[in-house]
């Protein structure tokens, strides 16, 4: 089966995003409606449709394998080990399996039925009824409409024009057939030429007869009508109601191309799928009149020129020198390191030079990811980074051969709740169970801990009163381990790649199931971004 090239990168993505749920472990419904929704964007081309789903299918029949074989290791492995007997962790493994089956079966189903559609759509060619009228200029013209007339039919249009339509029948009502050509044919082509514009300016003879008829429809039917000429578009060639109006000259392939697709009523390009995230404004500051007054209140202007790879190994150096490969950092050297490495604010006012952003180092965690916009210490030990608070218990200081394939692993110790609503244990282990670590999200105010709306209203009820709250922001703290990594913005973790690798082995480093060393030698294997060069 073919794909349109222009159309690949659309389907590459759509396939891997229902990949992800997949493997996330997603409802069976909510991945099927997905499955449906991505059907329906691309309705128009079955070839893609099939080939989605074959993509779909062959994954998850490898996914279902993977799990029923990462089951019978683990029972292998708790026989081995004299570990109880308790198969609640296999069975559940295999209900997985099941889902997925179920899944699979759905999908071949649907493809089976849009693979006989195809081949039924093969045996049946749709025609679309086309008039052509024209001026009966030269011989050399009338036998070139003739010729058009004969290659459309050939390929699948049913065109027809007056002179296959008077050999037909006899006593021909002319009249009567440009009237029908008007009201009776889905597609009307106009073969604008000299002779054309001449007679029909002037009202004279059919060709103004029919003139008038179409002038008085074309407003209301625009679709219907097109506009060719085998010349060049000039105004020796336009009638007067019919000047601005889009005509295609046909004088190469590419336009005969772009004659079928007004035809076919299908467009030429195909434009790309509306992405999930706009990019981020770069807000520009105004600076404050005063500081003219007062030049040496001015702020300094902080300039970035190196590319974020560059910059953060620069930094990864700086912050802990000396280290090679890979190397852990725990308790407090950890802490001054990471402080020290942010030693520079991340979040430059300006970018100058080829790649160069203002936001060069990002924290990522599988396809979740954003800048690093601040960071520091706060008073009880734990470091705030952005609007999360970690309570930091060791760090993983990556430094490959390769300066890109820099970065930083940060685990983290679970925190205390703040005691805003109790949330019970067994409803932490059950979203831990699908979601492999559980964060709390509140607000913070001049040392007051608020609600999440709360900080965002900037007001709060505390101890029955209003109160207004000064500088409230959002935090987010994790009441289970967590782990993420830091590199720069255009490092092989941030692709389709690297997200799913660095989300299966930081979700296995929780759970026991892998290490670091695992994510390095998998991470080390994917390719360079192409933004940083």
């Amino acid at each position: 089966m073919t794909v349109k090239k222009t159309e690949k990168e659309i389907l590459t993505h759509n396939i891997e995003y229902i990949k992800t749920l997949i493997y996330d472990g997603k409802r069976r419904y909510f991945i099927i409606d997905e499955i449906e929704r991505i059907l329906d964007f691309i309705s128009h081309n079955v070839s893609a449709q099939l080939y989605t789903l074959w993509k779909i299918s062959t994954y998850l029949q490898s996914r279902g394998k993977d799990i029923t074989e990462s089951a019978i290791l683990l029972n292998k492995g708790k026989k081995s080990l004299g570990i109880d007997d308790d198969k609640t962790n296999e069975i559940l493994m295999l209900n997985d399996v099941k889902e997925l089956s179920l899944i699979d079966r759905w999908v071949i189903d649907l493809y089976a039925q849009l693979k006989k559609s195809e081949t039924n759509m093969e045996h049946q060619i749709p025609k679309k009824d086309i008039f052509i009228t024209y001026s009966w200029d030269s011989e050399e013209h009338k036998t070139k409409v003739l010729s058009l007339t004969d290659h459309l039919r050939k390929k699948a249009f049913a065109a027809q024009i007056d002179r296959q339509k008077s050999q037909e029948e006899t006593a021909t009502d002319f009249t009567k057939m440009m009237h029908q050509a008007i009201t009776d044919y889905q597609k009307v082509i106009i073969v604008l030429s000299q002779g054309y514009k001449k007679k029909t300016d002037s009202f004279k003879g059919g060709v103004g007869t029919e003139y008038r008829l179409i002038i008085n429809d074309i407003e209301s039917n625009p679709n219907k009508y097109i506009l060719i000429t085998f010349d060049d578009i000039t105004n020796e060639i336009f009638p007067s109601n019919f000047r601005g109006r889009e005509v295609i000259s046909i004088q190469s392939q590419k336009q005969l191309n772009l004659l079928y697709s007004k035809l076919k009523n299908e467009p030429i390009l195909q434009f790309s799928e509306v992405a999930l995230e706009q990019p981020i404004i770069e807000i520009e500051e105004i600076p404050d009149f005063e500081d003219y007054l007062n030049p040496e209140k001015v702020k300094e202007v902080r300039v970035i020129n190196m590319a974020p790879t560059v910059y953060f190994h620069s930094r990864l150096t700086y912050g802990f020198p000396g280290v090679r490969d890979l190397r852990w950092f725990e308790g407090n050297i950890a802490i001054d390191g990471i402080l020290r490495f942010f030693e520079e604010k991340p979040l430059y006012d300006e970018a100058k030079g080829h790649n160069v952003v203002r936001d060069p180092i990002w924290w990522f965690r599988g396809s979740s990811a954003y800048l690093v916009e601040k960071l520091h210490l706060l008073e009880d030990g734990k470091i705030l980074m952005n609007s999360q608070e970690l309570k930091i218990e060791k760090l993983g200081v990556y430094n490959g051969l390769k300066h890109w394939d820099n970065f930083i692993y940060v685990q983290c110790l679970p925190d205390q709740q703040t005691g805003l609503s109790e949330i019970i244990e067994t409803e932490i282990e059950s979203f831990v169970k699908n979601h492999n670590f559980y964060s709390e999200l509140f607000g913070y105010s001049d040392g007051k801990i608020v609600t999440a709306s709360e900080a965002e209203d900037g007001a709060a009820f505390i101890e029955g009163k209003y109160v207004k709250l000064a500088k409230p922001e959002r935090r987010e703290r994790f009441l289970t381990p967590y782990n993420f990594i830091l590199a720069g913005k255009y490092s092989p973790a941030n692709s389709t790649e690297g997200n799913s690798l660095t989300e299966r082995h930081l979700n296995g480093i929780l759970k026991g199931q892998s290490t670091l060393q695992d994510l390095i030698q998998e991470y080390n294997r994917l390719p360079r971004h192409s933004r940083d060069d």
